[in-house]
């Protein structure tokens, strides 16, 4: 309900007889509305979280390219699979309050750290060039969360083909976009 009518929208009323609860059980569980928006963030967040892995280079393990296209897939499938997910934390979360500005922050900057110790570890290993990791990392990011919210929120994408919006930003990622002969 949060994602779909707003935070301020949607009220304690709304919650309850959308769950099918009463409202005494609502309280059992959460002091407030915001409370229960707080939950739903975390629980959502975490799920993102979940599902983005460390690319293996072990011998013998699936060609970091290929196990990127895989998360980069993943990922762009959450705008289907899971709107709700991507409108609460891409869209209707941002700037409610400070509170909860921080906590997406924070989650931003875990994935950030994540995306540039990737980036670190790959250019050590020669699967990256030389980069300023923290610029490119908040790149990269960017551009795989600017697409999900086109895919969720703005719905202005003409194809929405996650295979060919994963080549694409792969593509990007790895070639630029410039042709330089």
């Amino acid at each position: 309900m949060f994602a779909a009518r707003g935070y301020h929208a949607t009220g304690v009323a709304d919650i309850i007889e959308e769950a099918g609860v009463a409202r005494g059980t609502f309280y059992l569980y959460f002091e407030s509305k915001r409370a229960l928006f707080d939950a739903v963030l975390d629980e959502q967040l975490a799920a993102v979280e979940e599902g983005i892995h460390r690319v293996d280079v072990s011998p013998g393990a699936t060609p970091a390219l290929d196990q990127l296209r895989a998360h980069v897939r993943w990922l762009l499938q959450l705008p289907e699979t899971r709107p709700r997910l991507v409108q609460l934390f891409l869209w209707e979360a941002v700037g409610l309050d400070e509170k909860t500005d921080a906590k997406l922050d924070s989650f931003h900057q875990r994935i950030f750290a994540l995306t540039r110790r990737s980036l670190v570890l790959g250019t050590a290993l020669g699967l990256v060039r030389e980069c300023d990791p923290d610029i490119v990392a908040r790149a990269l990011v960017g551009m795989v969360k600017e697409v999900m919210v086109s895919l969720t929120v703005r719905k202005d994408l003409p194809e929405p083909d996650v295979d060919r919006l994963a080549d694409e930003i792969l593509d990007l990622a790895t070639g630029g976009v410039l042709r330089l002969e």
